[in-house]
């Protein structure tokens, strides 16, 4: 690669970076801390059903945002080389939602201002990651997924941190996070337009009518992968969603205690899977190979889902957070560069990354109630047998994806 490449390809890696956390931040600090406290003080007896109403309906319209604006971003790619105007389009949406959360007193504001930053902050995040898909080459791919999973996960620590600051005044801390949103990601936009590596003097080109919907028939490996994107997601999510209560009521820990134990857990957790990912994301793309990370990374999971029934106790849960980080970093690298090398078009990557989207926060979605029904059934026990279920059927889809012909895949960098 020439100069003037590594220096694109780094300084896409930062527009990355600064990507990531333009939606994060605010999203997190939002969702962890500064709505919780304005729910609990509009409705103090109804705060969890109502919190969880406001989270899901939120969630659901984010899923269809991001499918839409992924379809939309493609059009716009297509006719005018850019996928920015959405992105920004997003972020004005979202800045403007969380100064309407700073004057949300009631619940039914707060639903409908998040609701608003919902579908903003998946309009920044989707083009994104339609971006990293076609902007960079199998040979570097991987590693720039691994960089926008580590930046994300920084985004959901310093937006819970920067919000836990202003837990007494939500508000202040609303109109704090309204302009890193608008700010981060126009500075997103700006280096990614400065970076660009392909013709620019293509465009505008007329529209074309997007590629055919996958279908199973023509697109198996796209289907395996939306099957083992929604397994993973439903059975870890089940677990850590539940993790307080598993300190507390399987291993045995005092609240207090066990809310310690949730820290160190997230801190264990947090430093193995932006180790893993950073170091899986590079050899994945110097061997050019995807599904044995894949398999590796589930079969991780899978080992820290079966600790947990074996060992129930605090070394237990500590190993589970160790292999689940080492695991969720490695497949938080893979599996995305994966999923853009079985999509047939990169015309389409960003309405077909919207499907997977719908895969994965899916699964997300729904394992809090898929976790509720197998505890209330059969326990934590069952639920570690279910999780560890799901992760093998996964690797067992993860398996049957053929690798793409190298030339069939796009990416300058």
């Amino acid at each position: 690669m020439s100069g003037s490449g590594a220096l694109a390809r780094v300084m896409s890696f930062a527009a990355l970076v600064v990507g990531a956390l333009a939606w994060t931040v605010p999203s997190a600090g939002a969702i962890t801390v500064l709505i919780p406290v304005v729910v609990e003080r509009a409705a103090p007896d109804d705060k969890v059903f109502l919190l969880a109403l406001v989270v899901s309906i939120g969630a659901g319209v984010g899923i269809v945002s991001a499918l839409a604006a992924g379809t939309l971003s493609d059009v716009l790619r297509q006719t005018r080389g850019t996928r920015a105007p959405v992105m920004l389009a997003g972020a004005l949406v979202a800045g403007v939602a969380f100064f309407a959360l700073a004057d949300a007193h009631e619940v039914p504001s707060v639903l409908l201002a998040w609701v608003a930053a919902e579908i903003g902050v998946n309009a920044v995040g989707l083009p994104l990651r339609a971006t990293i898909a076609e902007r960079f080459s199998p040979t570097s791919r991987a590693t720039a997924f691994a960089v926008y999973g580590v930046a994300t996960l920084g985004g959901l620590a310093i937006g819970t941190a920067v919000a836990s600051a202003f837990i007494h005044e939500p508000a202040r801390g609303f109109l704090t996070m309204a302009p890193v949103i608008i700010v981060g990601t126009g500075l997103c936009t700006l280096v990614l337009a400065a970076t660009r590596t392909d013709n620019r003097s293509a465009w505008p080109q007329p529209r074309r009518p997007l590629p055919p919907l996958p279908r199973p028939t023509t697109s198996r490996g796209y289907f395996l992968v939306l099957g083992g994107q929604f397994g993973v997601a439903i059975a870890i999510t089940s677990i850590t969603t539940y993790q307080l209560y598993i300190l507390t009521d399987y291993v045995g820990l005092p609240t207090a205690e066990a809310g310690r134990m949730v820290a160190v857990v997230a801190g264990v957790n947090a430093i193995s899977s932006v180790l893993a990912g950073l170091v899986v994301g590079r050899l994945s793309d110097r061997l050019g190979r995807r599904t044995p990370f894949l398999l590796g990374a589930t079969a991780l999971l899978l080992a820290g889902c079966v600790t947990l029934l074996l060992v129930p106790g605090v070394g237990g849960g500590l190993a589970f957070a160790l292999l689940a980080g080492l695991g969720g970093g490695a497949y938080f690298a893979a599996a995305p560069a994966l999923a853009t090398e079985t999509i047939r078009s990169p015309e389409s990557y960003g309405r077909d990354l919207g499907i997977v989207n719908i895969a994965s926060a899916g699964g997300r979605v729904g394992a809090p109630a898929f976790g509720s029904l197998v505890i209330t059934a059969v326990g934590f026990v069952g639920l570690f047998a279910a999780a560890a279920g799901l992760l093998v059927v996964a690797g067992a889809l993860y398996s049957r994806v053929s690798p793409p012909r190298q030339d069939t895949v796009p990416g300058t960098l």
